[in-house]
C-alpha cells in the first residue's frame, strides 16, 4: 500500500505534528501564522514549507487539520471547494 507520508521530509513531518498539537491544545490558527481563506468561511491555510500547505478547519468547537497538500494541489482543492 502507498503511504504518502513516507516521501515527506522529516522536518516537515515534525512541523506538521507541532501545528496539530497546538491546534488540539486550543490555539487559534492565526496565532500559528495561518491566513484566513476569504471565500471559504472557517477555513485557514498555513504554509508548512515552500512546497506544502496545511488546510485548517473548525469542527465541533475545535480546530483540526484537514490535510497537508502540495502547493499546486492546494490551489486545485480550493477551486473545487468554492463550487
Amino acid at each position: 500500500m502507498f503511504n504518502p507520508l513516507k516521501k515527506l521530509p522529516s522536518s516537515l513531518l515534525k512541523k506538521n505534528i507541532e501545528v496539530i498539537t497546538k491546534l488540539a491544545n486550543g490555539a487559534h490558527p492565526q496565532s500559528l501564522g495561518a491566513k484566513k481563506i476569504r471565500c471559504l468561511p472557517n477555513l485557514y491555510r498555513i504554509r508548512m514549507s515552500h512546497s506544502y500547505r496545511m488546510l485548517i478547519g473548525f469542527d465541533e468547537k475545535k480546530w483540526i487539520s484537514l490535510g497537508l497538500y502540495t502547493r499546486q494541489h492546494f490551489t486545485t482543492l480550493l477551486n473545487r471547494r468554492r463550487r
